[in-house]
């Protein structure tokens, strides 16, 4: 059986590249987490399956990285806050609107922002 190099994009290429980073050997963090030579091998050569999530922690934590990194995760593959999601749907509403009442709006906005900034208003929130 030929063992396949994990790809950039996978957990096993990450977990093997912090591993490295830290010049840690596959056998050092096995035995910090409880996890056999064995497994810390399959896991890094990218057979499609993620370790469970207290492993994932684990290995996280012994390697000093944020299990998101880990994960290959960024707060953009969750989608934008409610918040934004509140703001986005209003613009969009607001570009549905005629020109001129657009304008009205964003000089509004440009008003409410700039005393803001100077401090001479309450706070303004979405």
């Amino acid at each position: 059986m030929k063992l396949q190099k994990p790809k950039p994009e996978t957990f096993g290429f990450r977990l093997q590249q912090f591993r490295l980073q830290r010049g840690l050997t596959q056998a050092e963090i096995g035995k910090k987490i409880g996890l056999s030579l064995r497994m810390l091998s399959y896991y890094e050569g990218n057979h499609g399956r993620l370790p469970p999530v207290d492993v994932v922690m684990k290995l996280a934590k012994v390697i000093r990285v944020p299990v998101d990194d880990l994960l290959g995760a960024d707060a953009s593959d969750f989608g934008p806050p409610p918040r934004s999601v509140r703001l986005l749907k209003r613009l969009r509403r607001i570009e549905q609107l005629p020109r001129h009442h657009q304008r009205a709006i964003m000089e509004h906005l440009d008003a409410l922002l700039a005393k803001r900034a100077n401090g001479n208003g309450r706070r303004v929130t979405a």
